[in-house]
């Protein structure tokens, strides 16, 4: 699960999920989830180390890497 904040009165927000190649694995529309936290579901991912990002109105705000066990 990853909490995040944003500013309301953004237009687009997003919670990007890549592999370290930056190839997209997963993207929430945070605009349309009433929470302040995603809870990932990566299907079908292999085990190993992603990056996360929140982007908002275009463009990445922060991001940080990730684990992925199974």
């Amino acid at each position: 699960t990853i909490k995040y904040a944003y500013p309301r009165s953004a237009a687009k927000a997003y919670l990007t999920v890549s592999d370290l190649n930056g190839k997209q694995i997963k993207r929430y529309d945070l605009k349309t989830n009433n929470s302040s936290s995603v809870t990932l579901t990566l299907d079908g991912v292999n085990a190993g180390t992603y990056i996360y990002s929140l982007e908002v109105d275009g463009r990445i705000v922060e991001s940080k890497k990730m684990v992925y066990t199974k």
